[in-house]
């Protein structure tokens, strides 16, 4: 198996709950500022690397882990990756920051002339950055996101099918 990550932003990006309307917008701009701050220096291209390198590391414990010729190939299509503010109306905050990462994970049958999509899963990771985060518990609270969606990734993919 081949595990490669195929599609991933350059930069963070922040959402929130999505029920604060105009005045929640406005009042969330301002709190993304702050937290790009926080991860300043780290770009899509290493969360890429390090997704890629830990779903490598998960999958190896049911599959020999190739670069060249394999017959199953997994792709990553990361939609999001940054942080959340859950909140409500007018963009109060209701609870701590969250580093996650939200993507789509498919596996393809490489042997087929076509290829062949043979499972697929969508995996949301979350970790707490707290009410205040700073740049050292951003990136940590990152790591421990990446580590827990490639986890996730490889219990949904590896779990018995539900006959």
């Amino acid at each position: 198996m081949s595990v490669t990550v195929s599609k991933i932003k350059d930069k963070p990006t922040m959402r929130d709950s999505g029920q604060g309307g105009l005045i929640g917008a406005l009042v969330n701009a301002g709190r993304a500022s702050g937290m790009r701050e926080q991860l300043e220096g780290i770009k899509g291209e290493t969360v890429r690397e390090l997704l890629r390198q830990r779903l490598s590391e998960k999958m190896e414990e049911h599959y020999y882990i190739v670069d060249d010729e394999p017959q199953l190939a997994m792709e990553v299509k990361v939609s999001t990756w940054g942080w959340f503010v859950p909140s409500t109306m007018l963009g109060i905050k209701t609870g701590a920051y969250q580093c996650e990462i939200i993507g789509k994970v498919e596996i393809w049958d490489m042997t087929c002339k076509r290829k062949k999509k043979v499972a697929y899963v969508t995996a949301v990771s979350q970790k707490p950055l707290g009410d205040d985060p700073n740049k050292d518990f951003a990136q940590e609270a990152l790591l421990l996101a990446v580590d827990d969606f490639a986890q996730k990734t490889a219990e949904l993919l590896m779990a018995p099918s539900k006959k």
